[in-house]
């Protein structure tokens, strides 16, 4: 997807700090720009309904580790959806408004609980407290739980996750179908190396 694209100069420009510091991550906002698919009241309500319905103190015999082990079962199954519901002509999606609202949408869900992980992970391994959903995977970097190059390319997918929900810039439907298998690649990756740090939390 789109932050598969950007260098590693590129997602550290937004930051307050060098990159070898690595901190306070600020996105850029484009003022006046709007998004140019179907999708911007639909992501802007998932969005605030995420903001409202924060993590809830596990119930009964529910860990963190279980909690978040769920969530990356959740995470792979949306992974496999999108992977079915990508068109073979990325051009496609210009004439199926529900089939560009549905892609979107699920991609933004798809970074909004990666960057819960990456978030979680960041609390229960005591790394600070991230200045931004960019920092969470950077920080899991440097901890060495995930290799430097997953963590930009998902540092660069909260700024994706960023210009679907508030319409920071126009979001490109058909570079988003040609962007999309790489980019749930990358996701697969992020799942792959947290998994058994997740497994590894105290109970």
């Amino acid at each position: 997807m789109f932050w598969l694209t950007r260098s590693r100069e590129q997602v550290f420009r937004y930051s307050r700090v060098s990159p070898s510091r690595g901190l306070a991550f600020r996105p850029p906002r484009r003022r006046g720009s709007s998004i140019s698919n179907p999708l911007a009241s639909f992501a802007r309500r998932a969005y605030d309904n995420a903001s409202c319905v924060k993590q809830q103190p596990a119930q009964g015999s529910i860990s963190l580790a279980e909690l978040l082990l769920n969530k990356i079962l959740a995470c792979r199954d949306r992974i496999e959806r999108l992977r079915r519901k990508l068109p073979q002509e990325a051009t496609t999606i210009l004439s199926d408004e529900l089939l560009e609202a549905f892609l979107s949408f699920n991609i933004f869900l798809l970074i909004q609980d990666a960057s819960d992980l990456a978030n979680h992970l960041v609390a229960a391994k005591g790394l600070g407290v991230p200045a931004s959903q960019r920092d969470a995977f950077l920080a899991l970097a440097r901890a060495g739980v995930i290799d430097e190059r997953t963590a930009l390319e998902m540092a660069a997918a909260a700024g994706l996750r960023n210009r679907i929900a508030h319409a920071y810039g126009d979001v490109d439907p058909v570079r988003l179908v040609q962007e999309a298998p790489a980019g749930l690649g990358a996701v697969e990756r992020f799942l792959a190396l947290v998994t058994p740090a997740v497994a590894a939390l105290e109970p």
